[in-house]
């Protein structure tokens, strides 16, 4: 599905709920339940009015323009059983275990506002970096880079989920990305990154009523919203409880959330060093095929490579790099990918702009074929030197291997052809029986156990394609045992304006294993081509049920979104900033460092009985509550720190916003930046 039929599906869902709306009858005025996240005020009022779809005595479906709320009173009453309970003699240990849990999110707390605005900091000076010093990378060497870090990501569970932005700039090490569906992450992340989301709001608001319910602070409502596309979850609290209590519950409260976000990521962490997902995924029938290479849950439909790689095939190698992470050879050519930034042979090898780290094209791809001397001198060159080259798509420029070919990347490689190189058929020559060679001394072990060091006939020469021809080989081993309507080596396969796919092999080294011949950027087949090292160990399961075999992959994309997300949450809440945590935690650090300001001594209970019952943004939306007239706010004004702190209070904050303005202002200009250059 395209980023375009994405947002026309989200336009007719909401032009269709909104034609429910109108012929809905169910529009009451009424009011029966607190409005959690709604304000008296007008700056906080919605446009229009909104229109009841559903209700229930305790539960009410409304909409709102692009808003979808659901609220509910339904946990109103446990939350008041558990705060009961909680005041018992008996539960006074869990009480105790609690109050320390949650006066040490406290700390963490304020640790974790200072990392946030450290790293705002931090981002700020990077994004200047960037955009008045640092000079674009070259897209086609940015592209490789950008795929890479990407897959670290989405292929993988609990790794660094650092999601890189849409270009990659030198010397970038910009710590904030955005998670945008089809732009930085695959659009078909957008339900587990969705859910994700959903799951870690959910998590943070349920920190927020446990330790409400320590102070016995009532639920006023709890509920869940679809803003446009984006879910979520909130937890009202009353104004009137949470502003009589000291500053220690004020801040446990407000720090709540964030605890729980910080103690799932540790949480995800520590399950994914002591192996837990694999060992489920073992225990309903999954099995790990890295030893042996990757398996294929998906490939595009659109692909080249669709009618020639089935699901759940397994690919065995690429080129002459066995993907098998068991294998010496693969160690040896990749050990300097694997040693660094890369841990997966599969993103590496097509990830790459080139070859390895240290992997010489002149010495180490010197494993050729071997062909009649004669033949090879006797067949044309004018495919080799580029415009030419694009008249003849069926051909591919050969040189000796005993020859230094061009990088891709260098200005070599569209000069002319150097001396030797001759057009040839790949399809037929590729082919996996036909003998190998090295014409000098390797620094690999050979791909295949018979394949000698230089040509057994002395009449033939050791050939192999020009770097810049872009042929990646992929050895696969087919789930059944029928033959293929593509086996036939020498029948065209799908072609598009960048690539070409031919099936040229069946037999070898085993039955029913074959090469399919990939003519274009490798990255595109990382791109198409999706796999896994985990796959049903009864192969009768993924041919009924072939959701089975991107499983073990959908999990491991929506934890690793879960650990991003929730690590996301806690250190953006934690700022200081109206609607945030971090705001009414401030005030309560203040408080609790230096006294009680004015503000807030002045909160008596009576203060609150003429308040609306609808002012219940405080924990949700950080805003600072105003007293009414008349209230013994003017009894306080010689508080001797009350100056200062509401003073350092709008500096702290008004710093804040100023950091997130530039960097917002700044990443907007990288951005146009990358686009201009």
């Amino acid at each position: 599905m395209t980023l375009g039929a994405v947002a026309f599906a989200i336009a007719l869902f909401w032009i269709l709920l909104h034609a429910i709306a109108r012929r809905s009858a169910s529009t009451s005025s009424g009011t029966f339940l607190p409005r959690p996240l709604t304000s008296s005020r007008p700056r906080l009022r919605s446009h229009g009015r909104p229109t009841t779809l559903f209700h229930t005595p305790t539960t009410r479906l409304t909409l709102s323009a692009l808003a979808l709320t659901l609220e509910s009173t339904a946990l109103n009453a446990p939350h008041d059983t558990l705060a009961a309970r909680l005041t018992r003699r008996r539960h006074a240990p869990l009480r105790r275990a609690l109050l320390v849990f949650y006066d040490a999110g406290t700390a963490l707390g304020a640790l974790g506002m200072a990392a946030s605005l450290a790293l705002l900091v931090w981002t700020l000076w990077q994004l200047s970096q960037v955009l008045f010093y640092a000079s674009p990378v070259p897209s086609d060497v940015a592209a490789p880079a950008l795929a890479s870090a990407t897959a670290a990501h989405a292929k993988r569970t609990f790794e660094d989920a650092i999601i890189p932005a849409n270009s990659v700039i030198a010397s970038d090490g910009i710590q904030l990305k955005l998670l945008i569906p089809g732009v930085t992450v695959p659009l078909s992340h957008l339900l587990p990154l969705l859910t994700a989301l959903f799951l870690s709001q959910a998590i943070h608001e349920g920190g927020h009523a446990l330790s409400a319910a320590l102070d016995s602070v009532p639920l006023s409502a709890l509920g869940a919203s679809l803003n446009l596309f984006l879910p979520a979850f909130f937890v009202a609290l009353p104004s009137s409880s949470l502003q009589t209590l000291p500053a220690r519950p004020r801040a446990r409260i407000a720090a709540a959330g964030a605890l729980h976000n910080l103690a799932l990521y540790v949480l995800l962490i520590a399950l994914a060093r002591l192996g837990v997902g694999s060992a489920a995924l073992w225990t309903i029938g999954y099995e790990n095929v890295g030893d042996t290479g990757r398996v294929v849950v998906s490939v595009d439909e659109d692909s080249p490579l669709a009618p020639h790689i089935p699901l759940g095939a397994l690919i065995t190698a690429l080129d002459d790099i066995p993907l098998g992470m068991s294998t010496d050879t693969s160690a040896s050519h990749l050990s300097a990918y694997t040693a660094s930034q890369y841990a997966d042979l599969w993103d590496a090898y097509l990830t790459a702009s080139d070859h390895p780290p240290g992997f010489d094209p002149g010495t180490d791809a010197g494993w050729g074929w071997c062909i009649p001397e004669s033949w090879f001198l006797s067949q044309a060159s004018t495919c080799c030197a580029p415009p030419a080259s694009l008249s003849f798509p069926s051909l591919v420029c050969f040189v000796p291997a005993s020859a230094r070919t061009p990088s891709p990347l260098s200005p070599a490689s569209t000069s002319i052809d150097p001396p030797g190189s001759h057009c040839l058929n790949p399809v037929p020559l590729l082919h996996p029986t036909t003998p190998r060679c090295a014409p000098r001394q390797s620094s690999h072990q050979s791909p295949q156990p018979s394949t000698s060091q230089t040509c057994p006939d002395p009449s033939d020469i050791c050939v192999r394609p020009r770097t810049d021809a872009f042929l990646l080989r992929i050895t696969l081993l087919d789930t059944d045992h029928s033959p293929r309507a593509d086996s036939d080596p020498n029948s065209d396969a799908s072609t598009s304006a960048s690539a070409t796919a031919k099936t040229i092999g069946h037999e070898h080294r085993r039955a029913h294993e074959r090469v399919v011949l990939w003519r274009g950027p490798k990255l595109e087949v990382w791109e198409q081509v999706q796999v896994s090292m985990l796959r049903p160990r009864w192969t009768w399961t993924w041919t009924f049920l072939p959701f089975l075999l991107t499983l073990p992959s959908t999990t491991t994309t929506f934890f690793s979104y879960l650990k991003t997300l929730t690590l996301s949450l806690f250190l953006f809440n934690l700022l200081p900033l109206p609607r945030l945590d971090g705001s009414p935690l401030l005030d309560a650090l203040f408080e609790l460092e230096l006294g009680p300001s004015p503000r807030s001594s002045a909160l008596s209970p009576s203060s609150f009985r003429t308040r609306d019952a609808s002012e219940l943004e405080e924990m949700e939306l950080g805003l600072s509550f105003q007293p009414t007239e008349g209230s013994e706010m003017g009894q306080n004004l010689g508080h001797k720190h009350a100056p200062w702190k509401e003073r350092a209070k709008r500096i702290v904050r008004g710093v804040t916003a100023s950091l997130v303005g530039s960097c917002a202002l700044l990443g907007i200009g990288v951005a146009m930046k990358t686009a201009w250059t």
